[in-house]
């Protein structure tokens, strides 16, 4: 039975004493909670990209034009400051010659970049059409600029590793089902429908989100993630004080059944 939770936090801590067997949530705070002792073990990705673009305005030409420049967050250690962070240092920019600006979420600095407050922000990519209409445009891509950036993982607890393995590749196999369904373009007008009921909005509003996800390679029907992955999101952890030291991927992580459900399922290709 699907339950949504407020944060991470609370999705751990449910996880941990086993109100909840299985959760979709970002690596970060679930190898920062297996630090401090919590059981717990990363067991699938079905949903590693980033939905998220650095949008700018017009005269921005380059990464490195934004030197001295106003860049908006929603807050300093917030998802889009260590998005665009990573970014920056990819591109050797300085980050301490960032002039950030904290202006809450998606919606707000982007308004803030099209009234020109902002020079640049991150933000997901449904706000494309409200930048262009305004001049600005996509200055680069998250998900290709940082492809080791791993958004959502499957983890669930040692208990139900130890006690219940069977049930779990049955999670894991429902889980690839779903978004192999999803992805195949023949049921695109189903999942758009189903898209705009969610996001109240019509289909013909979403329909591109669809093809941008799937051209950006956002979903993963083979559940796999890399150790390297989750070595870099460890270290993203270390440079943010989440983490004291990085731990072995074996510690974090177990391929063991979603090897099991490729082996039921077969690999896409």
């Amino acid at each position: 039975e699907p339950v949504e939770l407020p944060g991470d936090a609370d999705i751990l801590r449910a996880l941990t004493a086993g109100v909840m067997e299985i959760a979709e949530i970002t690596p970060a705070g679930t190898m920062a909670a297996i630090e401090k002792g919590a059981p717990l073990k990363i067991v699938a990705s079905f949903m590693p990209g980033l939905p998220h673009v650095l949008f700018a305005r017009k005269d921005i030409g380059s990464i490195g034009d934004l030197a001295g420049k106003p860049v908006a967050v929603s807050g300093v250690g917030a998802l889009p400051h260590v998005i665009a962070q990573a970014i920056l240092e990819n591109h050797k920019v300085d980050v301490k010659k960032i002039d950030w600006v904290q202006l809450g979420g998606d919606p707000d600095r982007v308004r803030a970049l099209v009234v020109g407050q902002a020079a640049a922000t991150i933000a997901s990519i449904e706000h494309e059409p409200i930048v262009k209409a305004a001049g600005g445009k996509i200055l680069v891509v998250a998900s290709r600029e940082l492809p080791h950036w791993t958004r959502f993982t499957l983890i669930t607890s040692e208990k139900v590793i130890k006690e219940r393995p069977g049930d779990l590749v049955k999670a894991l196999v429902a889980q690839a089902k779903g978004i192999r369904y999803a992805i195949n373009p023949q049921n695109k007008g189903e999942i758009v429908r189903l898209m705009a009921k969610y996001a109240k909005r019509e289909p013909k509003d979403v329909d591109w989100i669809y093809d941008w996800f799937l051209a950006n390679k956002q979903f993963n029907p083979n559940g796999d993630v890399s150790a390297a992955a989750l070595a870099w999101m460890q270290e993203l952890n270390l440079k943010a004080g989440r983490q004291k030291v990085m731990l072995p991927v074996e510690r974090v992580a177990t391929w063991e059944f979603q090897k099991k459900m490729l082996a039921e399922l077969g690999e896409v290709k």
